[in-house]
């Protein structure tokens, strides 16, 4: 076997979900020495948290180097590159892509070098069919390109040794990324390979192994090799979606999504008196019980904080430090967790949300229902903050929220400010701005730190203040349907913003009585 390395070189444009999957495949299906460098282009503060993001992913992964990149700058018409040889206009991302494809070329030292962009992922072993044809090749790619007349870069693999003998560093010289390989290659009669690909042979789709609604698959040797997604796809998110979970299936991943559902009957006196007993939490419990056995998710109950006083330290605070910790002690491969109130019911029919969260962001609600509270408890804060500008239109409610892994960094700080602010936050909590518990805090923490978050989940799923928004109404006018519109409309019920912590139980044991055939 030819033991020389190969240096995978990949582009990072906001790709991360994406980039998890490519770098699992290489893993799995690239038998040679190898390292990968992942190159992260992008604007900004948004690029800074995705390099941030990355690093804490692949931290672990001695294979894996995280490089920062070049500003990508994308969208207006002028931004426009001029190619020297041929004059063809080429957007400016493209030029960009190749100086983030140099950085990573001369970080590395592998004897071969692989471009390979963030959204494929290997479907064989390959190395053994493909490596001995550079022999007699100047590179290798998986696709040619007719309209512009170049091979591809998506994945395109060559020697180090003829990168340096010929100056072949990726540039645009030559209408495209990659384009001046091809233009070298052909003036100077250089042969290339291109492999069997779907995008230039569309009856090779009938052979896809990933049977998605959109991208190309190569073929090596008459094998499944690779697939890309971008090409003939939309990034709507169910596509994306799509193509997560049936690649990660694909590579053996058997991640489950999780439901971390706070239901801690706290000793302390006052809470126990303020909540009634807890009594709702056995009604919430049994409904997500089976909501998520009916979706093959796991259900985490959270019914033990990690420290006991829940008196001095909220569960409402500790839910947040101990999410990640309790679910890794219990040997879960987990992809994404939504943490859940006990006071809350959902609908027997309800569709999976974790559909609505796409990875490596923050999912969850903006938070308006009671403007006053929240103006109030954002200004009591303040000069906690140090003044810090505050968004009041991107306040979230922290009754529903999605992580994935890359939020454990953003929870392990979370919990720091707490544990060293702890004295001033319970001082303005329960004597001078009395509006919330973790809510304020946790999320002028969400925008100081600029955690990616994304609020694309319907609003059916979460019904809040009942009684404010008369969701427990229903339409008098026909008599026969006396269902109220929260049951009819709804799927995920929160039980809040009620005069009486105790109507929460009377409330949701009629709801529940009302509901409970359907989960039998």
């Amino acid at each position: 076997m030819n033991n020389k390395k190969i240096d995978f070189i990949i582009v990072n444009y906001f790709t991360i979900p994406y980039i998890e999957l490519t770098v699992k495949s290489i893993h799995k299906y690239v038998k040679h020495p190898f390292n990968i460098f992942v190159v992260n282009n992008g604007e900004n503060e948004a690029a800074e948290n995705d390099y941030i993001k990355l690093t804490e992913i692949f931290k672990d992964d001695d294979k894996v180097t995280i490089l920062k990149g070049v500003q990508q700058i994308n969208g207006a018409d002028t931004e426009w590159f001029n190619c020297k040889i041929d004059g063809r206009k080429v957007a400016l991302a493209s030029q960009n892509k190749c100086l983030a494809q140099n950085i990573g070329i001369k970080e590395g030292d592998g004897d071969y070098i692989c471009l390979l962009d963030s959204d494929i992922i290997f479907l064989n072993e390959w190395t053994e069919r493909i490596l001995p044809l550079l022999e007699d090749n100047l590179f290798v790619s998986h696709k040619y390109e007719p309209g512009i007349e170049i091979a591809r870069e998506q994945f395109m693999i060559y020697k180090r040794e003829d990168m340096v003998k010929y100056d072949l560093q990726p540039n645009i010289d030559y209408k495209d990324c990659s384009g001046y390989l091809t233009y070298f290659a052909n003036k100077n009669n250089h042969k290339f390979t291109i492999l069997k690909n779907s995008y230039n042979n569309p009856e090779l789709k009938s052979k896809h192994v990933l049977k998605l609604r959109g991208g190309e698959q190569a073929f090596v040797d008459d094998i499944h090799f690779l697939y890309h997604y971008a090409r003939g796809s939309t990034r709507d998110n169910t596509w994306v979606e799509e193509w997560l979970s049936e690649t990660s299936k694909y590579l053996g991943d058997d991640k489950k999504d999780v439901v971390f559902w706070v239901g801690i009957k706290s000793k302390d006196e006052l809470l126990q008196s303020k909540h009634g007993g807890f009594k709702y939490l056995d009604i919430s419990k049994k409904c997500w019980e089976w909501w998520c056995e009916k979706n093959d998710v796991v259900f985490f109950p959270y019914e033990t904080a990690s420290i006991e006083d829940t008196g001095a330290h909220r569960p409402t605070w500790q839910r947040w430090f101990d999410v990640f910790k309790q679910i890794e002690a219990a040997g879960i491969n987990y992809n994404k967790i939504a943490v859940i109130d006990g006071s809350t019911l959902i609908r027997w029919d309800a569709p999976s949300f974790f559909k609505y969260a796409p990875k490596g962001k923050l999912s969850c609600f903006r938070s308006l229902e009671n403007l006053r509270w929240i103006s109030e408890g954002v200004a009591g804060y303040k000069t906690f903050f140090n003044d810090y500008e505050f968004e009041l239109n991107k306040y979230i409610s922290c009754g529903f929220q999605i992580f994935d892994k890359s939020h454990k960094k953003f929870l392990t700080e979370l919990e720091e400010f707490y544990m060293k602010n702890y004295d001033d936050i319970i001082h303005l909590q329960t004597q001078t701005v009395k509006k919330g518990t973790d809510q304020p805090v946790y999320n002028y923490l969400l925008q100081i730190k600029n955690i990616d978050v994304v609020m694309e989940t319907p609003p059916a799923y979460m019904l809040t203040h009942l009684n404010r928004f008369d969701w427990f109404g229903y339409n008098w006018q026909l008599n026969e349907d006396k269902v109220p519109f929260f049951i009819k409309y709804g799927y995920i019920w929160f039980y809040s913003g009620f005069p009486q912590r105790g109507d929460r139980y009377n409330l949701m044991k009629q709801t529940w009585d009302f509901i409970k055939g359907n989960y039998e």
